[in-house]
């Protein structure tokens, strides 16, 4: 299933305000997520509080 164009906006805004609670509420709940070379994180509230801390870790981030 391809996701809605508003379902991306929605997404690629939470990334953008740098939201992980608004970033992890899109995501399945069996969700894994591969960044880089760090091993898999598995799970919505384990990506949840990876993204958070990336999300600390650097100033802006943002998608046109």
């Amino acid at each position: 299933m391809i996701p809605s164009s508003d379902w991306l906006k929605s997404l690629f805004a939470a990334i953008d305000r740098m939201d992980a609670d608004e970033f992890a509420a899109h995501l399945a709940g069996d969700v894994e997520l591969q960044f880089g070379n760090i091993p898999v994180v598995k799970g919505r509230e384990p990506v949840r509080a990876f993204v958070g801390n990336f999300f600390a870790s650097i100033r802006a981030v943002r998608h046109d």
